[in-house]
């Protein structure tokens, strides 16, 4: 019997395959094992998180799961929020939604300031994943736009948000994880 249901919510393709490594790794770090069951919710964009995200939990997963305590984590890009005008989501009240139907565990997962700025951090991941040469110089800052950049040095296109073939299997976590392990620590205590 499943006793705790972790629901990870994410922008798109490419964070959704992300977070599945990261999810494995973690477990694999952990013995093979975790103490909770992990679903995946693509989004498909920031904005929809502003849709009842709660109607998901509802029917998908407490359906599925009844006896189950379910936690969500909500993972962005923090980008979409750092401009002056009127932010996409009103992050209160999507938790206020997900508080009502008895989600008592949200936690908020930032990527400071997109998670392409996470694949940075692994250059010798992208390069190989981009068959680049050592020369080419990889800008630890400047998140899509150096992805984009590295990705048609290599004669091919990034598109944010859908799958890339590979590349989130070229990068290496261990490299990867001490440099963003604040932005994920609240992911990680739920996944304990």
């Amino acid at each position: 019997m499943v006793k705790t249901v972790v629901v990870i919510f994410v922008e798109g393709e490419t964070d959704k395959e992300f977070y599945q490594k990261l999810v494995k790794h973690i477990r694999e770090k952990r013995g093979g094992r975790l103490h909770c069951k992990v679903k995946y919710k693509n989004m498909k964009g920031v904005g929809n998180y502003k849709k009842n995200i709660a109607n998901y939990l509802e029917q998908e997963v407490r359906a599925k799961y009844p006896n189950a305590t379910v936690k969500a984590a909500l993972c962005y890009d923090s980008d979409a929020f750092q401009t002056g005008k009127k932010p996409p989501v009103d992050w209160n009240a999507v938790n206020r939604n997900l508080q009502v139907i008895g989600i008592k565990k949200i936690v908020h997962v930032k990527a400071v300031k997109s998670i392409e700025d996470w694949f940075l951090y692994d250059p010798e991941g992208l390069r190989e994943h981009l068959k680049l040469s050592e020369t080419i110089k990889i800008k630890q800052q400047g998140g899509l736009k150096e992805i984009k950049r590295l990705f048609l040095r290599a004669g091919e296109t990034y598109i944010k948000g859908e799958k890339c073939k590979d590349l989130i299997k070229n990068l290496n976590l261990d490299v990867i994880l001490p440099k963003i392990n604040r932005e994920i620590e609240g992911l990680l205590e739920l996944l304990r």
